[in-house]
């Protein structure tokens, strides 16, 4: 059996520096949206001595699928009964230092990618996953280990959790855009009975001038995600593509 070896606590320079495996620690398991800021975050841990165990959650169609490459990723024993509870008690395990790490890591850091793709197959699963990594990772902590997750989603709210610093502006723009597109839209479809014609006018000539008053980086970035929802609703793209040329963007 190996043992990880006791990590000292954060300094009180990381509550100043705000060094990324403290806040990776403080909350335990972490949300992120651009793959590039992912992958910036693994280059960083590896250089600074954690191992990494990566797995890709898009892959996974079934619970079993999740269970499969825990039980391969952790070097869980072979009695591992490919449950919560089961994955709770190795994880609890994991957490000790008992095995799923070399002895000589700073610490050790789960990667999973394509979770929101899982997680909209199985919510409740998703959730409950990584609410027992969460758990254990709190635990590791009391053993003067570190263990924490990174999630990668396209969603901007695929579950319950923290979005790291880098892209948490970036959420709130993507959510943003969403619902200018979404009202946008709304005045454009609405039924004369529901808004006034001559006011459903006035407010898409507000929506158009407000986007049009945006600086060069905010325009780009917006006729992205106004590009990206037109690729993925093929019903909506002649509207946002109007919106886009009609707003000056």
């Amino acid at each position: 059996m190996t043992t990880l070896p006791t990590v000292a606590p954060f300094d009180r320079d990381a509550l100043i520096s705000h060094s990324l495996d403290y806040e990776l620690a403080k909350n335990r398991v972490t949300l992120f949206h651009r793959h590039t800021a992912l992958e910036e975050a693994i280059d960083w841990l590896r250089a600074h001595g954690y191992e990494i165990v990566r797995m890709d959650a898009s892959t996974w169609t079934t619970a079993a699928d999740l269970h499969r490459d825990f039980a391969r990723g952790f070097d869980f024993p072979d009695y591992y009964g490919a449950n919560m509870a089961a994955l709770n008690d190795c994880l609890s395990d994991v957490a000790a230092g008992a095995y799923g790490s070399s002895p000589d890591a700073t610490g050790l850091a789960l990667v999973l990618t394509g979770y929101d793709d899982f997680a909209k197959r199985h919510h409740e699963v998703a959730q409950a996953t990584l609410d027992v990594v969460a758990e254990n990772a709190l635990s590791a902590m009391r053993f003067g280990h570190r263990l924490f997750c990174l999630v990668q989603s396209d969603d901007p709210k695929p579950v319950d959790a923290s979005w790291n610093s880098l892209d948490r502006d970036d959420v709130l723009v993507r959510t943003l855009a969403e619902l200018v597109m979404d009202m946008a839209w709304f005045f454009e479809s609405c039924d004369d009975s529901v808004v006034d014609p001559d006011d459903a006018v006035k407010q898409m000539e507000w929506i158009s001038h407000k986007l049009g008053t945006l600086p060069t980086e905010a325009r780009t970035r917006l006729i992205a995600l106004i590009d990206e929802r037109a690729e993925s609703e093929p019903e909506l793209r002649e509207f946002l593509q109007s919106l886009a040329e009609n707003s000056g963007l």
